[in-house]
């Protein structure tokens, strides 16, 4: 069902995670249909895309997941926490070098 990570297209990836968010976000149907599809790995993989959209929408689709407790372990199974603390440093370091 989720054959768009195998696009290079940037536009697909950020249609297909926009629209992953928004199945995660709105029941647990939606979360575990996420889930079932193995969307998570690719989503992690996604978060180290240089466009931002992308990085905005793979962390949304991720953090849409781990809000509910029935389906946290996925995402953390899933192993973004390394990626996301990398986006992170990144955010920290445009941040700092605007202020300065």
């Amino acid at each position: 069902m989720f054959t768009f990570y195998r696009h290079e297209v940037v536009d697909v990836h950020r249609e297909a995670l926009g629209a992953l968010a928004d199945l995660a976000f709105s029941s647990e149907v939606g979360r575990r249909a996420v889930v079932d599809a193995d969307a998570l790995p690719e989503s992690v993989r996604l978060l180290s895309s240089s466009d931002p959209r992308v990085l905005e929408y793979a962390s949304m689709t991720l953090g849409n997941i781990a809000s509910h407790n029935s389906s946290r372990i996925f995402v953390v199974d899933a192993g973004p926490c390394q990626p996301l603390v990398a986006l992170l440093r990144c955010v920290y370091v445009l941040i700092c070098a605007y202020e300065c």
